[in-house]
Parts: C-alpha cells; structure tokens; sequence
C-alpha cells in the first residue's frame, strides 16, 4: 500500500506588533473635509503568503522613529471636529498569487498626543489606499474611518480592528468591529449630526 504525503497549510496564529512609520502629515486646508494636521503613518506587514496573521498597532506606543504616535490631527467639516490619526497598509505579498488570504489589525489604546479633551472630545482611525509617496498638494481623503471613540476610552480591550480578504487582485476590508467603521460620507453626517 502506498502513501499519499500532503502538505497542510496551518493558520497563523501569531499576533505581531506592527510599528508604523510617519510619512506624511497633512497640511492646512480649508475644503470641504479639512484634515490639518493630520498625520499619515504607513503599516509595513511582513510578507505573510498562504497563512495570513493577526496585527496590532499600540496607538500609545512609538513610530520606527522612535517618537509617539500623533494622534493631534483632526478631521473637519463645517464647524464639527474629531481628532483624527490615518494609516496606510502596506500589502504583505502580491494579491495574485494568494486569493482568500486575510488579516486583522487592532489598533490599541489612544495616542497619548491627543488634542485638548474639551475642544475634541472624540475621536477615530482613518485609512487610506497604499499610495506612498503622497503628493503634497492633494491629500487622500479616508475611504473609511472607525466608529467615533470618546477619549475617555483607554483600556487595550476597547481596540479597534480592520480585516482585509485577498480576492485575486486587492486586498479589500471585509470587516471591521467592534462597531462598523464607515465611508467618509456616511462619518461626516454622523459627524455632523451630533449635539
């Protein structure tokens, strides 16, 4: 009797810490979504094919430069404000060769370089498409933002999260907790709907 040798893929159940790298903060501006101020981190993920993995960004912790994350951006429309931090994901391996692939990134805790607590009470994650080096005179506006956090909210088990799923060609988010994050349209009626 022979035997058939199968290799089994097994899921990656790491969790790895993701230190972001600043790469672009927003310039004053005054259009109809005003982002000054805020800063523009890239998320280098390890080349993770066929497993997947689990990140986490501690928001409270430092860039690759050795600085704090800044979380004193804020994001704009009309007269309501949020303080605002975005990142950008850096894919971890070509689309094509691994569709199905997914991963998770939390994020962690709050910047501690926040803005005043009584002028910007809330606050959110942004994320924008991998486009680095950006241009200085246009600045990508998020293509989703996370629920609006109060700043009172510091404890590491109130982490946001984004799952992305590799369908042959991106990486698109197919999830987000632990509330839905939404489109910027949808973020800035919510925004701008609160008292």
């Amino acid at each position: 009797m022979s035997s058939v040798s199968r290799s089994y893929t097994q899921r990656n159940n790491n969790i790895t810490q993701i230190i972001p790298e600043l790469v672009y903060i927003v310039p004053d501006s005054d259009g109809p979504v005003d982002l000054s101020g805020a800063r523009i981190y890239l998320l280098n993920l390890p080349n993770v094919p066929v497993t997947g993995g689990v990140f986490y960004v501690d928001l409270s912790g430092n860039d690759l430069s050795g600085n704090p994350i800044d979380g004193a951006g804020r994001i704009t429309t009309g007269s309501d404000s949020a303080g605002i931090v975005i990142f950008a994901v850096n894919k971890p391996t070509n689309p094509v060769y691994y569709p199905g692939l997914e991963y998770t990134i939390f994020f962690r805790n709050l910047p501690i370089n926040i803005p005043d607590y009584e002028d910007l009470p809330l606050f959110t994650i942004g994320m924008i498409a991998y486009e680095i080096p950006l241009v200085p005179v246009q600045y990508p506006v998020p293509f989703i933002l996370s629920p609006l956090i109060p700043y009172t909210v510091t404890a590491p088990t109130n982490s946001q999260s984004v799952t992305y799923k590799c369908d042959g060609v991106n990486f698109n988010v197919t999830g987000s907790g632990p509330a839905g994050w939404l489109g910027v349209g949808a973020f800035l009626y919510l925004l701008s709907a609160l008292p």
